[in-house]
């Protein structure tokens, strides 16, 4: 024998005796009471306290002997707070609460509002479905545990985003002119060239000097510095010009449509 029946059994076993040659109408009423006590005991261990509560009901009717009543209050009164509840809330993604949100739970054909106002559960693992206007039906699993009472449980729906149509600047291609490699090496050439002239340059004039403060102004001063620094600035020059003309007629280039902004998202 289980332990719920010995209680039972317990209780209500000197009834047996008080009622051992009971008229058929009270014997009829008594053993219903006695029938929805031991129900209630069943269903408690098995934890469909919802059920519980009926039967409990049941046998506090006034027609039931007043210890079988006295029984089935206390137990009541246990089963009262054991009894979970939760509370359903819609929202989408951003946090705005939806308004006209419905939900069953545990595959009920009879949909509630998601108004604020607690719905009593047994304990135990549950599934809730949620419908919102606009928005896809949403399921969650749950698992409520004896005597929560009033368990917040939120239905989240992700809203899209707005998406950001295309603008003249994402379908529209971009002309550029990238400067090529070869103006920047002519420029460097040129650059190096014409510092090269003006270091022949000063070695020419220093010897310039030294030749005219020993009275030797007549002589040349060593030519091979002139016609290199000469040599070098005429390089430098050209090719400084070279690299002017390839900057200048760089060719445009056009490049493909930007799609960077083409769907995306605006910010929060």
């Amino acid at each position: 024998m289980t332990g719920w029946r010995r209680v039972v059994g317990a209780t209500l076993g000197p009834l047996a005796l008080a009622f051992s040659v009971p008229a058929p109408a009270a014997a009829a009423e008594f053993e219903a009471c006695r029938a929805a006590a031991l129900d209630a005991q069943r269903l408690r261990a098995e934890q469909h306290l919802l059920e519980e509560r009926q039967s409990l009901l049941s046998c506090l009717d006034p027609t039931c002997p007043e210890v079988i009543q006295a029984s089935c209050r206390e137990w009541l009164d246990a089963n009262d707070a054991a009894r979970p509840s939760i509370v359903l809330t819609a929202q989408d993604s951003l946090g705005n609460d939806l308004l006209g949100a419905r939900y069953a739970v545990d595959g009920s054909a009879e949909d509630r509002p998601v108004n604020g106002n607690a719905l009593e559960v047994d304990p135990g693992q549950h599934r809730v479905r949620g419908t919102a206007p606009g928005m896809p039906p949403q399921e969650i699993e749950i698992l409520v545990a004896v005597g929560v009472k009033r368990r917040p449980v939120s239905l989240v729906w992700q809203r899209p985003h707005p998406q950001v149509a295309p603008t003249a600047r994402n379908v529209e291609a971009i002309e550029t002119r990238p400067v090529p490699p070869q103006a920047w090496i002519l420029g460097a050439a040129s650059s190096l060239a014409l510092a090269t002239a003006g270091v022949f340059g000063a070695l020419a004039w220093q010897k310039y000097g030294d030749l005219h403060a020993h009275h030797l102004g007549d002589q040349q001063p060593l030519p091979t510095y002139r016609v290199a620094g000469d040599v070098s600035l005429g390089i430098g020059v050209v090719v400084g010009a070279i690299a002017v003309w390839t900057y200048l007629a760089r060719p445009t280039v056009r490049s493909e449509p930007r799609d960077s902004l083409r769907g995306a998202y605006l910010r929060r």
